[in-house]
Protein backbone atom coordinates (compact mmCIF):
# COMPACT_ATOMS: atom_id res chain seq x y z
CA UNK A 1 0.00 0.00 0.00
CA UNK A 2 1.23 3.15 -0.91
CA UNK A 3 2.14 5.47 2.00
CA UNK A 4 2.79 9.64 2.19
CA UNK A 5 6.01 10.46 2.86
CA UNK A 6 6.89 12.06 6.46
CA UNK A 7 6.86 15.72 7.18
CA UNK A 8 10.07 15.61 8.30
CA UNK A 9 11.19 13.58 5.56
CA UNK A 10 9.33 15.97 3.14
CA UNK A 11 10.87 18.92 5.14
CA UNK A 12 14.24 17.33 4.64
CA UNK A 13 13.91 16.67 0.83
CA UNK A 14 13.11 20.69 1.00
CA UNK A 15 15.47 21.93 2.62
CA UNK A 16 17.92 20.40 0.69
CA UNK A 17 16.69 22.03 -2.40
CA UNK A 18 16.87 24.99 -1.14
CA UNK A 19 20.03 24.96 0.11
CA UNK A 20 20.87 23.99 -3.87
CA UNK A 21 19.21 26.86 -5.06
CA UNK A 22 21.05 29.31 -2.80
CA UNK A 23 24.63 28.05 -3.21
CA UNK A 24 23.60 28.42 -6.93
CA UNK A 25 22.97 32.23 -6.38
CA UNK A 26 26.07 32.55 -4.08
CA UNK A 27 28.06 31.70 -6.87
CA UNK A 28 26.77 34.51 -9.06
CA UNK A 29 27.40 36.93 -6.31
CA UNK A 30 30.73 38.36 -7.52
CA UNK A 31 29.30 38.69 -10.64
CA UNK A 32 26.22 40.51 -10.39
CA UNK A 33 27.56 42.76 -7.18
CA UNK A 34 30.95 43.37 -7.73
CA UNK A 35 30.77 45.47 -10.73
CA UNK A 36 33.21 48.75 -10.03
CA UNK A 37 31.29 51.66 -10.10
CA UNK A 38 32.31 54.29 -12.74
CA UNK A 39 33.27 57.94 -12.06
CA UNK A 40 31.95 60.92 -13.72
CA UNK A 41 34.61 62.60 -15.97
CA UNK A 42 34.49 66.34 -16.79
CA UNK A 43 35.43 68.12 -20.10
CA UNK A 44 38.92 67.98 -20.76
CA UNK A 45 40.58 71.46 -19.85
CA UNK A 46 44.15 72.59 -20.83
CA UNK A 47 46.63 71.81 -17.60
CA UNK A 48 49.81 73.11 -19.09
CA UNK A 49 52.37 72.73 -22.23
CA UNK A 50 55.80 70.55 -22.16
CA UNK A 51 58.21 73.33 -23.32
CA UNK A 52 61.29 70.77 -22.71
CA UNK A 53 62.57 71.17 -26.63
CA UNK A 54 63.31 67.46 -26.85
CA UNK A 55 59.74 65.77 -26.23
CA UNK A 56 58.44 66.34 -29.82
CA UNK A 57 56.81 63.21 -30.44
CA UNK A 58 54.99 62.31 -27.29
CA UNK A 59 53.94 58.84 -26.92
CA UNK A 60 53.60 57.85 -23.81
CA UNK A 61 52.53 59.03 -20.58
CA UNK A 62 52.61 57.30 -16.82
CA UNK A 63 52.11 58.51 -13.51
CA UNK A 64 54.45 59.31 -11.13
CA UNK A 65 54.47 57.62 -7.54
CA UNK A 66 57.12 59.75 -6.25
CA UNK A 67 56.33 63.31 -7.96
CA UNK A 68 52.84 64.43 -6.70
CA UNK A 69 51.12 65.58 -10.03
CA UNK A 70 54.30 64.23 -12.11
CA UNK A 71 53.94 62.12 -14.88
CA UNK A 72 56.86 60.28 -17.12
CA UNK A 73 56.81 61.28 -20.49
CA UNK A 74 58.68 59.68 -23.71
CA UNK A 75 58.49 59.89 -27.47
CA UNK A 76 57.95 57.89 -30.13
CA UNK A 77 60.48 56.14 -32.40
CA UNK A 78 63.17 57.90 -33.58
CA UNK A 79 64.24 58.78 -29.66
CA UNK A 80 66.92 57.61 -27.32
CA UNK A 81 66.14 54.86 -24.93
CA UNK A 82 65.15 57.80 -22.16
CA UNK A 83 61.84 59.38 -20.61
CA UNK A 84 60.86 62.70 -19.29
CA UNK A 85 59.68 63.42 -15.74
CA UNK A 86 57.60 66.48 -15.94
CA UNK A 87 55.74 67.80 -13.24
CA UNK A 88 52.30 69.23 -12.39
CA UNK A 89 53.50 72.38 -14.38
CA UNK A 90 55.01 70.41 -17.23
CA UNK A 91 58.10 71.91 -16.45
CA UNK A 92 61.02 69.14 -16.87
CA UNK A 93 62.67 68.13 -13.77
CA UNK A 94 64.37 64.85 -14.63
CA UNK A 95 65.73 63.44 -17.88
CA UNK A 96 65.89 59.46 -17.58
CA UNK A 97 68.57 57.75 -19.88
CA UNK A 98 68.20 53.98 -19.93
CA UNK A 99 71.10 52.38 -20.83
CA UNK A 100 71.58 49.14 -22.26
CA UNK A 101 68.48 49.02 -24.27
CA UNK A 102 67.39 50.66 -27.72
CA UNK A 103 63.86 52.27 -28.14
CA UNK A 104 63.07 50.61 -31.69
CA UNK A 105 59.14 51.91 -31.48
CA UNK A 106 58.40 52.79 -27.74
CA UNK A 107 54.27 53.39 -28.09
CA UNK A 108 53.34 53.67 -24.24
CA UNK A 109 54.35 53.64 -20.27
CA UNK A 110 52.64 52.34 -17.65
CA UNK A 111 53.34 52.72 -13.93
CA UNK A 112 53.24 49.73 -11.97
CA UNK A 113 54.99 48.30 -8.37
CA UNK A 114 57.14 45.64 -7.46
CA UNK A 115 55.97 42.93 -4.58
CA UNK A 116 57.84 45.14 -2.14
CA UNK A 117 55.56 48.18 -2.63
CA UNK A 118 58.76 49.88 -4.48
CA UNK A 119 57.02 52.12 -7.89
CA UNK A 120 58.37 50.98 -11.03
CA UNK A 121 57.60 52.01 -14.87
CA UNK A 122 57.05 49.47 -18.00
CA UNK A 123 58.15 51.38 -21.15
CA UNK A 124 56.35 49.47 -24.33
CA UNK A 125 58.73 48.68 -27.12
CA UNK A 126 55.29 47.36 -28.73
CA UNK A 127 54.90 49.35 -32.12
CA UNK A 128 54.94 47.12 -35.72
CA UNK A 129 53.66 48.98 -38.56
CA UNK A 130 55.30 46.52 -40.60
CA UNK A 131 54.17 43.45 -38.82
CA UNK A 132 57.70 41.91 -38.47
CA UNK A 133 58.46 41.31 -34.90
CA UNK A 134 57.89 38.21 -33.77
CA UNK A 135 59.39 39.23 -30.36
CA UNK A 136 58.50 42.61 -28.60
CA UNK A 137 60.01 43.99 -25.38
CA UNK A 138 58.93 46.22 -22.50
CA UNK A 139 61.51 47.14 -20.30
CA UNK A 140 60.96 47.79 -16.63
CA UNK A 141 62.74 50.96 -14.36
CA UNK A 142 62.44 51.54 -10.85
CA UNK A 143 60.78 54.81 -10.72
CA UNK A 144 63.47 57.44 -9.60
CA UNK A 145 62.50 59.64 -6.40
CA UNK A 146 63.00 63.29 -7.18
CA UNK A 147 63.87 64.34 -3.93
CA UNK A 148 66.81 67.33 -3.87
CA UNK A 149 66.54 67.65 -8.33
CA UNK A 150 67.16 70.72 -9.97
CA UNK A 151 65.21 71.81 -12.87
CA UNK A 152 65.90 69.47 -15.93
CA UNK A 153 68.62 67.30 -13.90
CA UNK A 154 69.83 63.89 -15.95
CA UNK A 155 70.41 60.62 -14.28
CA UNK A 156 71.19 57.27 -16.81
CA UNK A 157 70.26 53.78 -15.25
CA UNK A 158 69.63 50.49 -16.14
CA UNK A 159 66.68 48.77 -16.68
CA UNK A 160 65.32 46.34 -13.52
CA UNK A 161 64.00 43.76 -16.15
CA UNK A 162 63.57 43.35 -19.92
CA UNK A 163 60.62 41.43 -21.02
CA UNK A 164 60.21 39.55 -24.54
CA UNK A 165 56.28 39.45 -25.22
CA UNK A 166 54.77 37.03 -27.42
CA UNK A 167 51.31 37.39 -28.91
CA UNK A 168 49.62 33.94 -29.13
CA UNK A 169 47.85 34.48 -32.36
CA UNK A 170 51.18 35.88 -35.35
CA UNK A 171 52.35 39.81 -35.55
CA UNK A 172 50.39 42.54 -34.29
CA UNK A 173 51.06 46.69 -34.11
CA UNK A 174 50.35 48.23 -30.64
CA UNK A 175 50.82 51.66 -29.12
CA UNK A 176 48.68 50.68 -25.83
CA UNK A 177 50.01 49.03 -22.96
CA UNK A 178 48.83 49.05 -19.16
CA UNK A 179 49.40 46.86 -16.11
CA UNK A 180 46.88 45.35 -13.91
CA UNK A 181 47.22 45.47 -9.64
CA UNK A 182 49.05 42.25 -9.70
CA UNK A 183 51.63 43.12 -12.07
CA UNK A 184 49.93 41.36 -15.34
CA UNK A 185 50.99 43.19 -18.44
CA UNK A 186 48.27 44.57 -21.09
CA UNK A 187 48.43 45.10 -24.46
CA UNK A 188 45.77 46.43 -26.87
CA UNK A 189 46.16 45.83 -30.70
CA UNK A 190 45.75 49.01 -33.69
CA UNK A 191 43.47 47.45 -35.54
CA UNK A 192 42.41 48.98 -39.17
CA UNK A 193 39.03 47.93 -38.63
CA UNK A 194 38.01 48.88 -35.10
CA UNK A 195 38.18 45.41 -33.58
CA UNK A 196 40.77 45.59 -30.98
CA UNK A 197 42.31 42.47 -29.37
CA UNK A 198 42.96 42.56 -25.70
CA UNK A 199 45.74 41.17 -24.63
CA UNK A 200 46.73 40.38 -20.75
CA UNK A 201 49.50 38.14 -20.13
CA UNK A 202 49.52 34.45 -18.79
CA UNK A 203 51.42 35.29 -15.49
CA UNK A 204 52.29 38.28 -13.29
CA UNK A 205 55.46 40.19 -14.39
CA UNK A 206 58.67 38.53 -13.34
CA UNK A 207 62.25 39.64 -13.53
CA UNK A 208 63.03 35.64 -13.59
CA UNK A 209 61.11 34.69 -16.28
CA UNK A 210 61.45 37.47 -19.08
CA UNK A 211 59.74 35.58 -21.41
CA UNK A 212 56.24 36.49 -21.31
CA UNK A 213 53.47 34.99 -23.25
CA UNK A 214 50.10 36.73 -24.10
CA UNK A 215 46.26 35.64 -24.18
CA UNK A 216 43.68 37.56 -25.66
CA UNK A 217 41.06 37.99 -23.14
CA UNK A 218 38.65 40.87 -24.90
CA UNK A 219 38.04 42.46 -27.83
CA UNK A 220 36.62 46.14 -28.25
CA UNK A 221 34.34 47.15 -30.88
CA UNK A 222 35.50 50.36 -31.66
CA UNK A 223 33.13 51.17 -34.73
CA UNK A 224 29.84 50.71 -31.88
CA UNK A 225 31.38 53.32 -29.71
CA UNK A 226 30.73 56.46 -32.83
CA UNK A 227 26.88 58.13 -33.04
CA UNK A 228 25.47 56.11 -36.04
CA UNK A 229 26.10 57.32 -39.29
CA UNK A 230 29.21 59.06 -38.52
CA UNK A 231 32.03 58.31 -41.34
CA UNK A 232 34.83 56.48 -39.49
CA UNK A 233 38.62 56.02 -40.71
CA UNK A 234 41.98 55.59 -38.88
CA UNK A 235 41.79 58.19 -36.80
CA UNK A 236 38.06 56.83 -35.51
CA UNK A 237 39.43 53.48 -35.14
CA UNK A 238 43.07 52.80 -34.30
CA UNK A 239 44.06 52.43 -30.81
CA UNK A 240 46.84 55.04 -29.48
CA UNK A 241 46.71 54.52 -25.67
CA UNK A 242 45.84 53.22 -22.96
CA UNK A 243 45.66 53.08 -19.23
CA UNK A 244 44.37 51.24 -16.18
CA UNK A 245 43.36 53.36 -12.80
CA UNK A 246 45.43 52.78 -9.98
CA UNK A 247 42.40 50.41 -8.16
CA UNK A 248 42.28 48.45 -11.38
CA UNK A 249 38.69 49.23 -12.38
CA UNK A 250 39.01 51.50 -15.12
CA UNK A 251 40.29 51.39 -18.66
CA UNK A 252 40.89 54.32 -20.61
CA UNK A 253 41.18 53.80 -24.24
CA UNK A 254 41.63 56.34 -26.93
CA UNK A 255 42.48 56.97 -30.62
CA UNK A 256 43.38 60.01 -32.10
CA UNK A 257 40.25 61.05 -32.64
CA UNK A 258 38.27 59.87 -29.29
CA UNK A 259 38.30 58.48 -25.68
CA UNK A 260 36.44 56.06 -23.31
CA UNK A 261 36.48 54.74 -20.15
CA UNK A 262 35.44 51.17 -18.82
CA UNK A 263 34.85 49.66 -15.91
CA UNK A 264 36.95 46.73 -15.82
CA UNK A 265 37.92 43.64 -13.38
CA UNK A 266 41.32 44.49 -12.97
CA UNK A 267 41.06 44.14 -9.24
CA UNK A 268 40.47 40.47 -9.60
CA UNK A 269 43.16 38.60 -11.51
CA UNK A 270 42.64 34.90 -10.91
CA UNK A 271 42.53 32.63 -14.21
CA UNK A 272 38.74 33.55 -13.80
CA UNK A 273 38.88 37.35 -14.39
CA UNK A 274 39.51 37.01 -18.41
CA UNK A 275 35.89 35.43 -19.11
CA UNK A 276 35.11 38.86 -16.85
CA UNK A 277 37.47 40.88 -18.96
CA UNK A 278 35.41 40.03 -22.49
CA UNK A 279 32.48 40.50 -20.87
CA UNK A 280 33.16 43.93 -18.95
CA UNK A 281 34.52 45.41 -22.51
CA UNK A 282 31.84 43.77 -24.64
CA UNK A 283 29.38 46.48 -22.79
CA UNK A 284 29.54 50.04 -24.19
CA UNK A 285 31.60 52.44 -22.18
CA UNK A 286 30.55 53.85 -19.07
CA UNK A 287 31.36 57.38 -20.45
CA UNK A 288 32.92 59.05 -23.65
CA UNK A 289 35.48 61.65 -22.49
CA UNK A 290 35.64 65.16 -24.47
CA UNK A 291 38.68 66.28 -24.48
CA UNK A 292 39.84 69.56 -27.31
CA UNK A 293 40.32 68.07 -30.46
CA UNK A 294 44.50 66.99 -31.07
CA UNK A 295 46.69 67.09 -33.84
CA UNK A 296 47.71 63.07 -33.31
CA UNK A 297 46.60 62.40 -29.73
CA UNK A 298 49.04 59.03 -28.91
CA UNK A 299 48.99 59.56 -25.07
CA UNK A 300 46.77 58.78 -21.90
CA UNK A 301 47.01 58.26 -18.20
CA UNK A 302 45.48 57.99 -15.07
CA UNK A 303 47.07 60.30 -12.37
CA UNK A 304 48.43 58.76 -9.31
CA UNK A 305 45.33 59.44 -7.45
CA UNK A 306 43.00 57.76 -9.93
CA UNK A 307 41.08 60.80 -9.93
CA UNK A 308 42.28 62.33 -13.13
CA UNK A 309 42.98 61.37 -16.94
CA UNK A 310 45.27 63.21 -18.80
CA UNK A 311 45.91 63.42 -22.41
CA UNK A 312 48.43 64.14 -24.95
CA UNK A 313 49.57 64.80 -28.24
CA UNK A 314 52.16 64.39 -30.80
CA UNK A 315 54.08 67.25 -31.61
CA UNK A 316 56.46 70.35 -30.67
CA UNK A 317 55.65 72.04 -27.52
CA UNK A 318 52.54 69.44 -26.43
CA UNK A 319 49.60 70.57 -24.44
CA UNK A 320 48.68 68.28 -21.21
CA UNK A 321 45.02 68.02 -20.95
CA UNK A 322 43.69 67.11 -18.02
CA UNK A 323 39.68 65.79 -17.47
CA UNK A 324 38.71 65.16 -13.60
CA UNK A 325 36.75 63.09 -12.09
CA UNK A 326 34.35 63.21 -9.18
CA UNK A 327 36.68 64.42 -5.95
CA UNK A 328 35.41 62.40 -2.90
CA UNK A 329 36.55 58.61 -4.72
CA UNK A 330 36.93 57.54 -8.58
CA UNK A 331 34.35 55.20 -8.32
CA UNK A 332 31.75 57.76 -6.37
CA UNK A 333 28.80 58.01 -9.12
CA UNK A 334 27.12 55.00 -10.96
CA UNK A 335 26.68 54.68 -14.40
CA UNK A 336 25.22 51.93 -16.49
CA UNK A 337 25.00 53.86 -20.14
CA UNK A 338 27.70 55.49 -21.63
CA UNK A 339 27.50 59.18 -21.02
CA UNK A 340 28.51 61.76 -24.04
CA UNK A 341 29.93 65.26 -23.32
CA UNK A 342 29.58 67.99 -25.65
CA UNK A 343 33.15 68.64 -27.16
CA UNK A 344 35.15 71.56 -25.46
CA UNK A 345 36.36 74.36 -26.44
CA UNK A 346 40.27 74.37 -26.75
CA UNK A 347 41.57 76.38 -23.35
CA UNK A 348 44.52 78.18 -23.01
CA UNK A 349 47.04 76.38 -21.46
CA UNK A 350 47.41 77.01 -17.43
CA UNK A 351 50.08 76.04 -15.84
CA UNK A 352 49.10 76.97 -12.40
CA UNK A 353 50.35 74.71 -9.69
CA UNK A 354 47.24 72.94 -8.53
CA UNK A 355 47.18 72.61 -4.79
CA UNK A 356 45.84 69.93 -2.88
CA UNK A 357 47.10 66.32 -2.98
CA UNK A 358 45.17 63.45 -2.36
CA UNK A 359 46.10 60.19 -1.47
CA UNK A 360 46.58 58.20 -3.85
CA UNK A 361 44.84 54.94 -4.42
CA UNK A 362 47.89 52.37 -4.81
CA UNK A 363 48.09 49.75 -7.50
CA UNK A 364 49.59 47.48 -5.23
CA UNK A 365 46.40 47.57 -3.10
CA UNK A 366 43.18 48.14 -5.15
CA UNK A 367 40.41 49.67 -2.92
CA UNK A 368 37.60 47.07 -3.14
CA UNK A 369 35.74 47.88 0.41
CA UNK A 370 32.26 48.51 -1.13
CA UNK A 371 32.29 45.99 -3.17
CA UNK A 372 33.24 43.64 -0.46
CA UNK A 373 30.64 45.48 1.24
CA UNK A 374 27.80 44.73 -0.66
CA UNK A 375 28.37 41.34 -1.13
CA UNK A 376 28.54 40.75 2.32
CA UNK A 377 25.11 42.25 2.88
CA UNK A 378 23.26 40.40 -0.06
CA UNK A 379 25.24 36.90 1.35
CA UNK A 380 23.40 37.72 5.24
CA UNK A 381 19.93 38.31 3.44
CA UNK A 382 19.88 35.31 1.38
CA UNK A 383 21.24 32.94 4.40
CA UNK A 384 19.34 34.71 6.75
CA UNK A 385 16.35 34.03 4.12
CA UNK A 386 17.41 30.72 4.08
CA UNK A 387 17.74 30.22 7.77
CA UNK A 388 14.39 31.17 8.47
CA UNK A 389 12.83 29.34 5.60
CA UNK A 390 14.30 25.93 7.11
CA UNK A 391 13.01 26.66 10.48
CA UNK A 392 9.45 27.45 9.05
CA UNK A 393 9.37 24.47 6.47
CA UNK A 394 10.79 21.96 9.73
CA UNK A 395 8.92 23.43 12.52
CA UNK A 396 5.45 23.69 10.91
CA UNK A 397 4.83 20.30 9.85
CA UNK A 398 6.23 18.82 13.62
CA UNK A 399 3.35 20.99 14.97
CA UNK A 400 0.61 20.32 13.01
CA UNK A 401 1.98 16.23 13.66
CA UNK A 402 1.81 17.38 17.65
CA UNK A 403 -1.52 19.05 17.45
CA UNK A 404 -3.24 15.86 15.24
CA UNK A 405 -2.21 13.38 17.76
CA UNK A 406 -3.74 15.76 20.61
CA UNK A 407 -6.48 15.38 18.68
CA UNK A 408 -6.86 11.76 18.60
CA UNK A 409 -6.46 11.68 21.93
Amino acid sequence: MWRHASAPRLAGRFVTLLLIIVMVALAHVPHAFATPIAASWQPGTAQCTIANKDVTELSGLAASRNTPGGFFVHNDSGDQPATYLVRRDCVTALTVVVQDTVAFDWEDAAPTYLLDGTPTLLFGDIGDNLLIRDQLRVIEIIEPDDAGLRVDDTQTIRPYATYRVRYPTGRHDAEALFATPDRRLGIITKEADGIALVHLSVAALDPAQPAVDLVQVATIDLNAVWPSGQQLGARQLRVTAADLSPDGTQLAVRTTAGAWVWTVPGNNVDAASNELWAQALSQPPVQTLSFPEMTQAEAIAFDASGRDIVSASEGNKPVLYKTSGTRDHPRAVSSNTPTTLAPSTTSTPDTTVISGDESPLQIGQPDTSSVVNRRVTVEAAILGTTLIVTIATVALPLRRRRAHRTTQS
